[in-house]
């Protein structure tokens, strides 16, 4: 069955591969030729090792030889390390760019609200056991503010008491004119000087403008 099978197969493959490996088998029945590629094969191995010594250990070998101290190479520094310190430094730039970008548009801001002649004023009294927070916005520009908004953050320990709300609006103020929200606070062993916020509003060239809440004063 399996000799079958062969001969299909030296059928078939035959004319194509005998032309190609006759001549060398029949080659490699000569006991010279044959010394002689095992030699050549020897001599090629001892050639490559020698080349692979002398770059890995010659500058060893050299300093054995001649007695003189051969200073160790320096480290490589690896793709790897090279890789991380390259992003490090592309992520320092972005960083920069990016806070320095932030600071150019928050100075455009303040510009933008110091030009727009709007003042914010915040007061603090204690009512009871409650704090009163009153903020005072006021209009000194030479037309209406709309849309105005009081949005104060408050630090761990200091809440809204009930029925008051962290954000509330006072709509449109004419020129010239104030309008103030109140905001009734509990304080639980929280930071008054810790809270923040800011007041929106919407100016006569229709861009949005943030005053962030001043330094609040204390009342009495």
């Amino acid at each position: 069955m399996l000799q079958s099978i062969w001969d299909q197969l030296d059928e078939i493959f035959g004319p194509i591969l005998h032309p190609i490996f006759d001549p060398v088998f029949a080659a490699l029945q000569d006991a010279s030729l044959r010394s002689m590629l095992l030699s050549a094969i020897i001599w090629s191995f001892l050639v490559i090792g020698g080349l692979v010594f002398l770059v890995y250990e010659g500058r060893v070998f050299v300093g054995f030889v001649t007695g003189s101290k051969i200073a160790p190479l320096p480290p490589a520094v690896s793709s790897k390390s090279t890789s991380k310190t390259r992003t490090q430094s592309e992520s320092a730039r972005l960083r920069k760019t990016s806070a320095e970008k932030s600071k150019q548009e928050g100075q455009e801001r303040e510009s933008k609200v110091q030009a727009s002649g709007v003042r914010v004023s915040a007061k603090m009294k204690k009512s009871r056991e409650a704090v009163l927070l009153t903020v005072t916005v006021h209009n000194g520009s030479d037309s209406k503010i709309d849309m105005v908004v009081v949005d104060i953050d408050l630090p761990a320990g200091v809440d809204a008491a009930i029925g008051s709300f962290r954000m509330q609006r006072l709509g449109s103020i004419l020129a010239g004119q104030s309008e103030s929200k109140e905001f009734l606070l509990n304080v639980r062993g929280g930071d008054l000087s810790q809270i923040g916020g800011y007041v929106e509003f919407l100016g006569a060239s229709y861009e949005v403008s943030k005053i962030p809440l001043p330094a609040i004063e204390v009342g009495t």
